[in-house]
C-alpha cells in the first residue's frame, strides 16, 4: 500500500498522510438533472431543488474542521450502493464538491485537478448507502504521497 493511513479516526473522519478521508451518509443526490426554473418578474432564475441543498448540507455537515486548503488537489469519491440500477457518477460528484465548498474545506472545487469516481455495490438496500471522500494534497502533478492519484494504485479503503 502506498498511501500509509494513520491508525487515528474518530467520528468518521480518518486522518492520512497529509490528506483526509470522511463519509458521508446517505444516497447520493445528482445535482446536473435536479434543477428547478422560477419566474420572478419576467426573469427565468434556475436552481437547485431542495433535495440538492440538503443533501449539499449534509455533505458540509461530513466534513471534517480542518484548516481550508489552498493547493492543487487530488479527489477520490466512492459511492457504496445498496442496488445495481444505472446511475452516472459524474452526476454526484459536483453537488458533493459544492458541498464541500459550503464547509469552507477548499477554497475553490476547481482546485480540484484529479477526480476519480467509483461506485461499489456493497450494502443491502438504499437506506444504507454512503460516500467515501479521499482529499490528498497534489505537489508536481503527483499526490503528496510521491505515488500517482489513481485508486487502482492506491488501496484507500484497506
Amino acid at each position: 500500500m502506498l498511501l500509509i493511513k494513520i491508525s487515528l479516526t474518530w467520528y468518521g473522519i480518518f486522518v492520512m498522510n497529509s490528506g483526509i478521508a470522511f463519509d458521508i451518509p446517505g444516497r447520493p443526490v445528482a445535482k446536473s438533472n435536479n434543477y428547478q426554473i422560477i419566474r420572478i418578474k419576467g426573469f427565468t432564475k434556475i436552481v437547485p431543488t431542495k433535495d440538492v441543498k440538503q443533501y449539499q448540507q449534509t455533505v458540509a455537515e461530513s466534513c471534517p474542521k480542518f484548516p481550508t486548503y489552498e493547493e492543487k488537489l487530488c479527489v477520490l469519491i466512492t459511492w457504496h450502493r445498496g442496488d445495481k440500477r444505472r446511475k452516472d457518477l459524474d452526476n454526484i460528484a459536483k453537488a458533493i464538491k459544492d458541498g464541500i465548498t459550503d464547509a469552507q474545506l477548499w477554497s475553490d472545487d476547481s482546485q480540484v485537478v484529479q477526480l476519480f469516481l467509483q461506485s461499489v455495490s456493497d450494502v443491502k438496500g438504499a437506506e444504507n448507502e454512503w460516500v467515501r471522500v479521499h482529499i490528498l494534497p497534489m505537489i508536481n502533478e503527483l499526490c503528496i504521497s510521491n505515488a500517482p492519484c489513481v485508486p487502482n494504485v492506491l488501496d484507500l479503503d484497506s
